[in-house]
């Protein structure tokens, strides 16, 4: 009998006496960590777990929109309703001997529950859930033609979370964070362009259209033209590079392309367009890629109302300051802005005129780098846990040092450990994730272990960085052991006042 717990309390799993010796302990330390983030990271009606004494499983809803662009831009300031987004939920599953086990790997599935309440089990068959009795006939058939594209949609959903779960058991590390946030960008970006692909027409838009003709005789013949800013930690490949340029062309978008660190995409055209241009430009791999701007303005003929030529342009790694000017000339400064966190009121807003930096002259010299202080009591299995550090960096783009010294002076002294990491403020607060959850370390008795004993001593914007020289510098220098002076120097150069009161706090 399955039993669901709103607040949990992880029943460790059965196991014989071979099992037990080989690390039940341990399986049971790194279960309860990943069920603790899901507890904290979702509300029960998001997320929830099921126990059984042989099982437990984690089981996160999503809504999946119905509705075509233009219909969710009419509704968006609505409380969404049920009858616009159908439920699909996912059932992560761990094994018995997951994670230490690289053959225990993360059991995903998926299917569509009824639109009610959470589910105990799971469904097995194909066919949709009973639909709500209150809507209409047209509705119905525009909700059951979406449940039979989700239904076929859901196997690419299981290949992209299963292919997440095997990479992270291959290199030992848990992987529901991975996979729940693999799922996310799945809804967010494969779902809509999948919907986008599907033409198939319901009486329910041609009656909501007929409608619209009525209170607009213009309505009819309006569209959406819409733009994204896409940053990326950085576009140095020319297989990306082409991809961009081909991706444009076939969904007919202009702007402009930043190529090297950072990468700035800038596109222009229809907003499904745009909504699929993101959706495959998300499928590639990138070691960060987020869309920091969007803005979207109904028109009734999309070419007169582009701003960007309809030809991509793709611009030099020192560029910035045209592409910078050429959004200012536009009137899309605004736009611009957001590729540096700067979120600029819009001219309807009633603010002063105060409340904004000033505009950007030169990108790279603009960038708000977040960066992270952490002192590290010790580290057992120094190799690896150095190995772990900077590959969990580099796979998230952040720049990062690690340094050992000893106060005096003296290494008859305690060690001090300093990491520093920095770089966009999510991936340095995903590091972070990681770090607080995944075996990093050796105990006593050199089983793995995760960090208990780890401080952040400062956490913030970092005034200092101003370009990429000194990130070199950082990432070239190999030495951990160094001298007190040449390493508060460094965290100085790299972190500025911040970093340096809080150094000199710890050594107090």
């Amino acid at each position: 009998m399955l039993v669901r717990f709103r607040s949990y309390r992880h029943v460790p799993p059965k196991m014989n006496s071979s099992d037990a010796d080989s690390g039940a302990a341990e399986i049971y330390e790194r279960q309860s960590a990943e069920l603790e983030f899901v507890s904290a990271a979702y509300s029960t009606d998001e997320a929830w777990i099921l126990q059984s004494s042989r099982n437990t499983s984690i089981h996160r809803r999503f809504d999946l929109s119905i509705l075509n662009i233009n219909q969710r831009q009419q509704t968006s300031n609505n409380d969404a309703s049920s009858s616009n987004t159908i439920p699909l939920e996912l059932v992560l599953s761990m094994p018995l001997k997951y994670p230490i086990d690289p053959g225990s790997v993360l059991q995903v599935d998926a299917f569509l529950p009824s639109s009610s309440s959470h589910s105990t089990k799971m469904r097995h068959d194909d066919q949709p859930s009973p639909l709500p009795t209150s809507t209409s006939s047209s509705s119905r058939d525009a909700i059951v033609h979406a449940r039979k594209l989700a239904l076929n949609a859901i196997p690419n959903l299981l290949q992209v979370c299963r292919e997440s779960a095997e990479e992270q058991a291959e290199a030992g590390e848990e992987a529901v964070f991975v996979v729940l946030t693999r799922a996310s960008q799945w809804v967010d970006d494969c779902w809509l362009a999948i919907r986008k692909k599907d033409t198939t027409t319901f009486s329910s838009s041609r009656s909501s259209s007929t409608a619209s003709c009525l209170d607009d005789s213009n309505s009819c013949t309006t569209t959406t033209l819409g733009r994204r800013l896409i940053y990326s930690h950085h576009i140095i490949a020319k297989s990306k590079r082409k991809a961009i340029a081909d991706l444009t062309n076939e969904y007919t978008l202009g702007g402009y392309a930043k190529i090297g660190w950072p990468g700035i995409i800038l596109i222009e055209g229809a907003e499904d367009d745009c909504i699929a241009f993101v959706a495959e430009l998300r499928s590639m791999r990138w070691q960060y890629l987020v869309v920091r701007g969007e803005e979207q303005e109904t028109v009734s003929v999309l070419d007169d109302a582009r701003k960007f030529p309809r030809k991509f342009e793709e611009l030099g790694e020192d560029q910035m300051s045209y592409l910078a000017g050429v959004c200012r000339e536009v009137g899309l400064e605004r736009l611009f802005l957001t590729s540096m966190k700067i979120y600029k009121p819009s001219d309807d807003d009633d603010v002063g005129d105060d409340v904004l930096p000033p505009p950007p002259v030169d990108g790279p010299s603009f960038d708000l780098v977040y960066g992270v202080l952490i002192h590290v009591d010790h580290m057992n299995d120094e190799r690896s846990y150095r190995k772990w550090i900077q590959k969990a960096c580099k796979t998230n783009g952040c720049s990062v040092i690690l340094k050992r010294c000893y106060p005096n002076d003296a290494p008859t002294n305690k060690a001090i450990i300093i990491v520093g990491l920095w770089g966009d403020e999510g991936a340095v607060k995903q590091v972070l994730k990681r770090w607080r959850t995944s075996r990093v370390d050796v105990d006593s008795k050199g089983k793995p272990c995760l960090e208990r004993m780890m401080s952040v001593l400062a956490e913030g914007v970092l005034e200092q960085i101003g370009d990429n020289s000194q990130n070199d510098v950082a990432d070239s220098d190999d030495v951990f052991d160094s001298e007190l002076k040449s390493v508060s120097l460094l965290i100085r150069l790299i972190g500025g006042d911040l970093w340096e009161d809080a150094l000199s706090a710890l050594l107090r």
